[in-house]
């Protein structure tokens, strides 16, 4: 799904379902869904055109970067999580050798990756959220082409993710933007959804209890 339509449906949901919801406490939790444009995988396959001898490449494919993540708030500005992405790359080649003829097929990678993050919230309301996301894990790459059908790549290598700029608006389902590099692109957006701690829960309910007692 596109990016704008990511937005306005995300908007929708908030309009119609979000609760107001107190600032993070210790012990919340947040899991978090977005989309991602303008990766570092993605940037480095648009540059990585060639042409030599036997073989040249014709153009390059991105999807979007997909993740999902759950952070555990440890204070009320900070939380750490676990950040799971998913993202596919396809180049498409033309073999020019002599004794092979021309032949053309398509390299498809898969790129799935694993990390650790810290939330770092720098100021926060009811319902806004300006944060940083830092986020270090795996990437594993792995490639299969349409002219003899297996999968002839599979490597792993570091993953980075460097969000300084992140916004989030709503309750308990929010709207969130990022700008940053890496993995998960300088671009992306997506939905979140807060839990509060059994602890504050627990005191939302014997406040309740009071309240409708008196």
């Amino acid at each position: 799904m596109p990016l704008s339509k990511t937005a306005f449906f995300s908007f929708f949901i908030l309009l119609f379902t979000s609760k107001a919801f107190a600032q993070p406490r210790a012990g919340d939790i947040q899991v978090n869904f977005n989309e991602g444009y303008l990766s570092g995988s993605q940037i480095g396959a648009k540059m990585n055109y060639f042409d030599v001898e036997d073989c040249y490449m014709k153009n390059s494919g991105t999807g979007p970067a997909w993740s999902a993540s759950v952070n555990y708030y440890v204070s009320p500005a900070v939380a750490i999580g676990a950040v799971f992405g998913d993202q596919w790359l396809s180049d498409n080649f033309t073999n020019l050798g002599e004794h092979v003829g021309e032949r053309s097929y398509q390299l498809r990678t898969r790129i799935t990756v694993a990390a650790l993050q810290v939330k770092v919230l720098y100021d926060a309301e009811s319902n806004f959220e300006y944060y940083g996301l830092y986020s270090l894990g795996m990437r594993t790459l792995s490639g299969s082409d349409s002219l003899l059908h297996f999968v002839h790549m599979r490597h792993q290598m570091q993953a980075i993710q460097i969000t300084p700029f992140g916004y989030k608006v709503g309750g308990k389902v929010g709207f969130f933007v990022e700008l940053g590099w890496g993995y998960k692109g300088i671009l992306s957006a997506g939905l979140s959804y807060s839990f509060h701690s059994r602890a504050e829960r627990k005191a939302q309910k014997a406040d309740a209890g009071t309240q409708g007692g008196s």
